[in-house]
């Protein structure tokens, strides 16, 4: 039992910096995307909305490290990646409108968390643990 709970811990431990990684990340990103707002803000052609199929942002190797598009099957999808191109974060919601979910996973591309929501339930599972359903 002892055991147990000292692996429960080490992995609450390890999802935290995850969970700290995604926050430091995504404030990058509203940052990124502030900047780009307020630099186009001082031109004489303002326009008030961002129009595009996807967006790519690249950190200073060219490495693909947040993408805001859709998938194949048409849901819109953020994504999140690690510098080697791994999904650290997704955020989905489908075309129809029937299913959006978050999903964290650790650096082994482990889903370490997830919060669901469909027609039919919703839940938050962590470790593959169903916390609350």
């Amino acid at each position: 039992m002892e055991e147990r709970m000292d692996t429960l811990s080490a992995e609450n431990v390890r999802l935290g910096r995850i969970v700290r990684r995604i926050v430091t990340t995504g404030t990058l990103f509203i940052a990124v995307v502030a900047a780009v707002l307020l630099t186009g803000a001082g031109s004489q052609d303002i326009r008030d909305d961002i129009r595009a199929r996807s967006v790519v942002i690249e950190d200073e190797y060219g490495r693909e490290r947040i993408y805001l598009g859709f998938n194949t099957v048409g849901a819109a999808i953020i994504q999140l990646r690690a510098n080697q191109g791994d999904v650290q974060m997704q955020i989905v919601s489908t075309a129809d409108g029937e299913t959006s979910n978050i999903c964290i996973w650790d650096v082994n591309k482990n889903e370490k968390a997830k919060i669901y929501v469909d027609r039919r339930e919703q839940g938050i599972v962590i470790n593959n643990s169903f916390i609350r359903r």
